[in-house]
């Protein structure tokens, strides 16, 4: 029995501890992901629509506080079994609760793999996204590679012009001036 006990409030405590924090590590990932995401779809030419009910961050924040009450119920467990054995009702009804704080763990877990399918079909089409913008790169750099030529070579005719204009004008007063003497 107290090996149970240590079992149950210690051993599991500390998994669910361990659960959680590595839970809240994936929430900081999450926030990021998702505030990426949602500026990605305010962008109007992307064509992102993404606005889940409730992002990920929230999903996983839910899933680890509903580990939180099995944590406590874990180390009542501990305590129940070390105190006495006559106690079994009491340990059916934390059996119960644990029972709930699974099926609530469950159905966040469900939630969440929701709200991942939703990450993925997102990420799916941002990287055939780039893909296609990797493959039209190449080709609006051409375009505008000749855009530019077309213009410098018309200002080179441009100042063709005008210097060719500028002799003719120094010609016409050098002639004039000539003419004069």
């Amino acid at each position: 029995m107290h090996s149970a006990g240590t079992f149950l409030g210690e051993n599991l405590v500390n998994t669910i501890t361990n659960t959680q924090s590595a839970i809240d590590s994936a929430q900081s990932s999450a926030v990021v992901i998702d505030n990426i995401l949602t500026t990605l779809s305010r962008i109007p030419l992307i064509g992102i629509d993404y606005n889940p009910s409730k992002p990920l961050n929230v999903t996983l924040g839910e899933v680890s506080d509903s580990l939180d009450p099995m944590q406590r119920s874990l180390e009542s467990f501990q305590s129940d079994i070390g105190n006495t054995q006559s106690d079994l009702e009491e340990f059916k009804q934390q059996i119960l609760i644990l029972d709930q704080n699974i099926a609530a763990i469950s159905r966040n877990l469900k939630a969440t793999q929701v709200t991942i399918d939703h990450y993925r079909t997102q990420l799916t089409f941002i990287q055939s996204w780039i893909n296609i913008a990797q493959t039209s790169l190449s080709r609006w750099m051409t375009s505008l590679a000749w855009m530019i030529t077309f213009i410098i070579i018309w200002l080179i005719f441009i100042q063709a012009a005008i210097l060719l204009q500028a002799i003719n004008q120094y010609s016409m007063i050098d002639g004039a001036s000539t003419l004069a003497e």
